[in-house]
């Protein structure tokens, strides 16, 4: 069966890295296949018509957001389809991305998880932020990968492309509070590791600590010309050092500071931890 496929585009101009704006062809739009064989079909239809809504919009949003004039599609192959299930680590159950190749051969897959739609069917309303915000860390997956081609010169340090794509996904918090609410305040300090040594699997403890990283750095006034330099391929030392004039041991320093006061704010207090702990002995 042939696959129709649906172009969208958006409407700002394009940056990619000057080592790149001289080869470049015309962006590509990305296609839509509207095609779907999996075992929600009654969900299908409106995973579709969400996910058209979206593309333009939030591509526009994360371009503004991190300070690059990228849109009207993008420099290599992006495909947007729908199938049932996620892989076992994800950021969100609704959308990942997968790629292949690279340089002249780099093309992605953004894969709709309509499974996931369909569990979540009664609670649209009350999901809309999520399934956004899940598709908008997608969405950032994919513009950031397009811009390395499947380069691993020219790929982001794990900690910036996962932080920044958290963070543009507008659900950072969730994942600093899912980290630390069911701590003791006074032990919140045993959650924050090295940017640069991240767990054998992505999991929540990683996202919370790379979305507070990005987070930072947002909070100097920094991230627009930090992602503008990462993106051109320095490095995170350069980088940190042109943009927040920190060498790396400052900043992890500021880093773990700040994110030790975010986890506090989700923590349980010690006296509370003590009080109940007081209350179930006495009552035996």
């Amino acid at each position: 069966m042939m696959k129709k496929s649906l172009i969208l585009a958006a409407g700002v101009g394009l940056w990619v890295p000057f080592s790149l704006s001289t080869v470049m062809a015309a962006p590509m739009p990305a296609k839509i296949i509207d095609i779907y064989s999996g075992g929600f079909k009654d969900d299908y239809p409106q995973a579709l018509v969400r996910v058209r809504s979206y593309v333009l919009s939030v591509q526009s949003d994360i371009a503004t957001l991190y300070g690059l004039q990228y849109g009207q599609g993008f420099l290599h192959p992006v495909t947007i389809r729908f199938d049932d299930g996620a892989p076992a680590v994800s950021e969100n159950p609704y959308f990942y991305v997968q790629t292949k190749g690279s340089g002249s051969t780099f093309q992605q897959e953004l894969i709709v998880n309509v499974e996931a739609y369909a569990k979540r069917r009664q609670d649209w309303s009350t999901n809309e932020s999520t399934l956004r915000g899940g598709f908008r860390y997608a969405l950032s997956e994919v513009m950031l990968n397009d811009i390395a081609a499947g380069d691993s010169d020219k790929a982001l340090p794990l900690w910036v492309q996962e932080g920044l794509s958290v963070y543009a996904s507008g659900n950072g918090e969730a994942f600093v509070q899912a980290l630390s609410e069911r701590v003791r305040r006074s032990k919140v300090g045993d959650l924050v590791g090295e940017l640069n040594r991240p767990s054998p699997y992505l999991v929540t403890k990683d996202w919370a600590l790379y979305y507070l990283a990005v987070k930072y750095i947002a909070s100097t006034g920094g991230l627009q010309a930090f992602v503008r330099s990462m993106t051109s391929g320095k490095s995170g030392a350069d980088t940190l050092r042109d943009v927040l004039s920190q060498e790396w041991p400052v900043f992890e320093d500021h880093v773990h500071a700040s994110a030790l006061q975010a986890l506090a704010g989700y923590a349980m207090s010690d006296e509370d931890e003590g009080q109940s702990s007081s209350g179930s002995h006495s009552g035996h």
